[in-house]
């Protein structure tokens, strides 16, 4: 399954970003600057380039207007899915203003609920949402340490099961407005988070990555 990473203008883990393995780059306005400083010329470069500053001398550039109505991480994650891309890695999109944060989070959502795998890479945590469908379940070995949090994105998120925590779940409920899944904790057992119906979000350890266990095209 081919994984793309599209990297954009706020904080950048360069030192992820270089263990994995993408079958596009996508560079996303300031993000571009990121990757030159390491070395790596992306694929695609995407933005109104109002944070780089200038249109990139690339081959492939899509130009878009300051006033617009999508931020440029949305175009750049439409233009991922419109390429069939089924799991995408998001760089430099966390860590700076708290909204743009949020306006993440909610993009996370949206493309799970199309069937998409989205993951947000931040310094030391990573955010990604669950949606009834392909995007139902995340797993993670007995390596997993630290602590996860899980939150109803959808008025109300049911049949979430979490397996394998501190403090498990069976058949759970959740509502967005109740923040009973924050601060969980891997215990050094396989750990599996399951959801029934709704959306949920799910922060975890930047440390827990290398014990995720692979996506896979339907939920277990």
């Amino acid at each position: 399954m081919s994984v793309f990473a599209l990297v954009g203008a706020a904080e950048f883990n360069q030192a992820h970003f270089r263990l994995q393995a993408f079958g596009k780059v996508i560079a996303v306005d300031g993000g571009y600057r990121h990757l030159q400083g390491i070395g790596v010329v992306p694929d695609l470069v995407l933005g109104d380039f109002d944070s780089l500053g200038f249109v990139p001398a690339h081959p492939a550039v899509i130009r878009f207007p300051e006033q617009k109505d999508k931020t440029d991480i949305e175009l750049a994650l439409d233009e991922a899915f419109n390429e069939g891309c089924q799991t995408a890695l998001l760089y430099g999109c966390l860590g700076g203003r708290p909204d743009l944060a949020y306006a993440v989070y909610q993009l996370l959502v949206r493309f799970s609920k199309a069937g998409m795998r989205v993951f947000a890479i931040g310094k030391e945590t990573v955010v990604t949402a669950l949606s009834e469908g392909r995007c139902a379940s995340l797993g993670f070995s007995d390596k997993a340490r630290g602590k996860v949090s899980v939150f109803s994105a959808s008025t109300q998120t049911s049949g979430l099961d979490l397996v394998g925590l501190e403090y498990p779940l069976a058949d759970a409920r959740l509502s967005y407005d109740c923040p009973l899944g924050v601060s969980n904790s891997f215990t050094g057992s396989a750990a599996r988070i399951v959801l029934g119906q709704g959306t949920a979000l799910v922060f975890f350890p930047l440390e827990a990555w290398d014990a995720m266990e692979p996506v896979t095209d339907a939920p277990s």
